[in-house]
């Protein structure tokens, strides 16, 4: 049995997997070159990043989470 910390903890992570498909989306939507506004966190400026960089970005933080929740 998960404990609620845990259970938590898979709520947020699986939350920041759809947020990152959703991103993953749009990017790939329509014209996929030029340039996109990228914040790397809460709180940091955006920065100006071509956006093939940062589907890369996105794409690379999927494989990530989808690594930590098969553990």
């Amino acid at each position: 049995m998960m404990n609620p910390s845990s259970s938590s903890a898979a709520a947020a992570q699986q939350q920041q997997l759809q947020e990152l498909t959703v991103a993953k989306s749009e990017l790939t939507h329509g014209d996929t070159s030029g340039l996109v506004y990228v914040q790397s966190s809460v709180g940091a400026a955006f920065l100006v990043t071509p956006r093939q960089e940062a589907l890369r970005q996105v794409e690379e933080k999927i494989v990530s989470l989808s690594n930590q929740g098969q553990r």
